[in-house]
């Protein structure tokens, strides 16, 4: 919908924003939401580069206008902070251009005009702010989560900016010496529970010491961002109360406890508007090169440690939690790295100073140059002042750096990759179509955790190659599947080789891939995204053959030593965001494995379920005949979840012709189940007899007279195959 009299331009962001939500079960986050809009409707670069006077960008404002209207017409639910969902009503309607002017002038005539200037320019505030802090908090989620109960200390304690625990309360759960404190480090952010509220936040400012006075005990800096509306815990969602439960109960002293990232996640999805309008930030910060080299500092830091930049001013609006861009000026002039503020800002011995923790460390930095390209970013201060410290960088002005910073959508690490519950996982690989067991999903799970080598065995066509890639998709790693050839026999086939005569190495797909593993985690150390190596039949050549270094490197990993992978003259570190996941057949097409590689391996075999095949044959007619064959044939030539799925495919194909699903079983059964059945087996014949009866019973002319002919070989000859 183009802008005209009926209405204006946001309105065409109407019906995407219904459709592109409905696509994802109802709900999503704003910048997830905002982004498939713009995607859905191939929005321009030029056009995403309009800004408003404000610096927010023009497209958003609008999307964020459109959603405005949605929530006021009932078809969004604007109680649902930080979150876009829709209502029933919205769920079930179908609207036209015609009813969204219908829908605008609706809106319009319920607002007084003096109260409706001063309510949509609120709400369409908080609109845009959650559409860029929210993704903002995701680029600087960097910290450890606690849940802390403090009680009556509470007051005391967020008026004096520090957390307190006597010597006696402070032990770990399991009863030992350890003091819980002492794990705490900077930018690590706490839940504060008093009573049975959520109350507070806080950022630690400091790693915890020992203090004697007034009563011997810890004592941390924090920066606490108390909630305006604290949170009941009873009002928390189910999964929620399941995870805090043994955490909330009630404690005679102060208790401080580890939370898991996803708890921590989910628990901000609660609180993320009032935490992030205090927090959520962005600043440019500039050192002059003849005061500070700061390219030559990088060199000696990666990506977690502590470090301070030294200011001029007291600029006290830096505060913990915000983001700090680092840009250098003079012949290196341009942006090197990424921080987040781990202090409020300190008098030091010249001047004033802040601690950051390093996010990212850009390796190539953005120039100067290439941002003196950008329409956007052109303008900016400090490119064409030595003397500009520091300003404060605009949405919109973030969104273009970001394109500069990460060129390409296979470079994007500064979103961090999607952590899930292992029943959020079960939940989408089920959506995808796969019959697993919450236990196999588990079991899959924690050896991926447990070892950097996992192989997946079982019949062909059972799931394994689909588990690696679906499990991969679902916690957003990248993944790579390179089938392996029968005649692999050394590490070159696998990772490429040094080419003498043109000096340079040959490169694989899997090379390059370990490669960009490698680079990630660099920049960004344990918060680089899982890079998934999915090597698919890997024993259809000698494993020992072509992958014995690379065994012997990941052996060294797993005891936490440096994991060097030689290619040619390089020397790469073996990060450990890279895991390698095989999938096997074990049948005479085969090579079997040594011991070594079942020392270095988690082996899940996945089975086939009686149950599982059954409900993916649900309310269908030949259901019975099918698992009646499957239970005769398991033993001697086994069929799994591809081969069933196939068939359907086939039979609805069938009765689109007006063919009855007899003929188009029997047909099936001829061509895609009968081919396995082979060899001198002694448990060929009861089986084979029993298809016999079934062909019998059902009228499956075509396998009953193939069978007869594999039954009268095997009697005259002692073995028999669907060709013979």
């Amino acid at each position: 919908m183009e802008q005209n009299a009926s209405g204006p331009q946001f309105l065409r962001f109407v019906i995407p924003i219904l459709d592109i939500l409905k696509t994802m079960g109802g709900s999503g986050k704003p910048h997830e939401v905002t982004d498939q809009v713009i995607a859905h409707l191939q929005i321009t670069e030029v056009e995403l580069l309009e800004t408003l006077k404000s610096g927010t960008s023009r497209v958003r404002n609008q999307i964020a206008w459109a959603r405005f209207y949605l929530a006021r017409a009932n078809l969004l639910d604007a109680s649902k902070r930080g979150q876009w969902q829709l209502t029933t009503e919205g769920a079930n309607t179908q609207l036209s251009d015609e009813d969204v002017v219908e829908l605008f002038r609706r809106v319009q005539s319920q607002l007084r005009e003096a109260e409706s200037e001063w309510a949509l320019e609120k709400e369409i505030q908080q609109a845009e702010y959650e559409i860029s802090d929210a993704e903002l908090w995701e680029s600087m989620s960097h910290v450890n989560y606690w849940w802390i109960q403090q009680g009556q200390l509470y007051n005391q304690e967020q008026q004096g900016g520090y957390i307190w625990m006597s010597n006696a309360d402070n032990r770990s759960s399991r009863g030992n010496s350890t003091h819980v404190m002492e794990h705490l480090h900077s930018g690590d952010l706490v839940f504060h529970q008093v009573d049975d509220n959520l109350v507070a936040t806080s950022v630690v400012l400091e790693p915890a010491e020992v203090i004697q006075t007034p009563v011997a005990g810890w004592h941390v800096k924090a920066h606490y961002y108390p909630l305006n509306d604290p949170i009941q815990l009873g009002q928390l969602n189910e999964t929620l109360k399941t995870e805090l439960a043994p955490l909330t109960q009630p404690a005679e002293h102060t208790q401080l406890q580890t939370l898991d990232r996803n708890t921590g996640e989910l628990l901000l999805e609660h609180i993320r508007p009032d935490y992030l309008r205090e927090r959520a930030r962005v600043w440019l910060l500039q050192v002059d090169i003849k005061r500070h080299n700061l390219a030559k500092q990088l060199k000696q830091h990666k990506v977690g440690d502590i470090a301070t930049w030294s200011l001029t001013q007291p600029y006290h609006d830096i505060r913990p939690g915000d983001l700090l861009m680092l840009w250098q000026s003079g012949d290196t002039s341009g942006l090197h790295a990424l921080g987040g503020v781990v202090s409020e800002v300190f008098e030091q011995a010249e001047g004033w100073g802040v601690h950051y923790r390093y996010i990212h460390i850009l390796r190539p930095p953005v120039m100067r140059a290439d941002c003196l390209k950008h329409p956007l970013l052109k303008n900016l201060q400090v490119l064409h002042s030595q003397h500009a410290e520091r300003c404060r960088i605009t949405a919109a002005e973030w969104y273009a750096f970001k394109a500069l910073i990460y060129p390409t959508q296979q470079t994007v690490a500064i979103t961090r990759h999607r952590t899930l519950t292992l029943p959020a996982i079960h939940d989408q690989l089920q959506r995808q179509g796969m019959v697993l067991s919450s236990a196999t999903v588990r079991r899959y799970h924690l050896a991926l955790q447990s070892r950097g080598l996992v192989i997946l065995a079982g019949v062909s066509g059972v799931g394994k190659t689909w588990l690696a890639e679906s499990y991969a998709e679902a916690i957003d790693a990248r993944r790579l599947l390179v089938p392996v050839a029968p005649n692999w026999q050394s590490h070159d086939d696998l990772f490429g080789y040094f080419n003498p005569l043109t000096d340079q190495y040959q490169d694989t797909p899997a090379s390059r891939f370990i490669r960009e593993a490698a680079m990630q985690y660099e920049q960004q150390g344990n918060h680089a995204p899982p890079y998934h190596l999915i090597l698919d039949e890997m024993n259809l050549a000698r494993v020992e053959f072509y992958f014995a270094q690379f065994l012997s490197v990941m052996e060294c990993r797993a005891r936490g030593k440096t994991a060097q992978l030689q290619l040619g003259k390089d020397t790469l570190n073996l990060p450990p965001n890279l895991f390698i996941i095989g999938t096997v057949n074990m049948d005479e097409t085969t090579q079997s494995f040594a011991d070594k590689v079942y020392d270095r391996a988690q082996v899940l075999e996945l089975s086939v379920n009686a149950d599982e095949l059954q409900a993916q044959l649900h309310d269908q007619p030949y259901q019975s005949v099918v698992m009646n064959l499957w239970r005769a044939l398991w033993p001697v030539a086994p069929f799994a979840f591809r081969t069933v799925s196939e068939m359907k495919q086939y039979i609805q194909a069938a009765a689109l012709l007006d063919i009855r699903w007899q003929t188009a079983l029997d047909e099936q059964i001829v061509q895609k189940i009968l081919p396995r059945v082979r060899g001198s087996d002694s448990r060929l014949l009861p089986a084979l007899n029993t298809v016999l009866e079934l062909a019998e019973q059902h009228g499956l002319s075509l396998t009953q007279n193939k069978v007869s002919q594999m039954l009268d070989n095997l009697r005259i000859h002692g073995l028999t195959s669907y060709f013979a």
